[in-house]
C-alpha cells in the first residue's frame, strides 16, 4: 500500500455509490475511483462524499486504474490572527 495522499472529490454519484477523486500526481491525468464502501459513515451524510470536498486516502493500483482506499477527511484547523496569550 502506498503513502497517504490528499486531494479533492471531483464528482460523486449518490445514487450509484461511487465517484472520482482528482489525481494529485503530477503528469497523471487518470482520476482515482472512489467507492462508497471505502468511505467512513458520517452523521447526516452516511457513507458518501461531497463534490469538491478535501479527502485523504491511499491509492491501490488495479488493472482498471487507481482506486482510493481507507478514505478519511483531513482536519482543517482554522487560523486565528491577533490572539494574545
Amino acid at each position: 500500500m502506498s503513502n497517504r495522499v490528499q486531494s479533492t472529490v471531483r464528482v460523486y454519484f449518490d445514487q450509484l455509490g461511487y465517484g472520482f477523486i482528482t489525481n494529485p500526481s503530477a503528469g497523471d491525468d487518470r482520476d482515482i475511483y472512489a467507492c462508497g464502501n471505502d468511505v467512513p459513515h458520517r452523521a447526516g451524510l452516511g457513507k458518501r462524499l461531497v463534490n469538491l470536498e478535501a479527502v485523504e486516502f491511499e491509492i491501490e493500483e488495479r488493472a482498471r486504474g487507481p482506486k482510493a482506499v481507507n478514505i478519511t477527511f483531513p482536519v482543517i484547523v482554522p487560523q486565528t490572527q491577533g490572539l494574545e496569550s
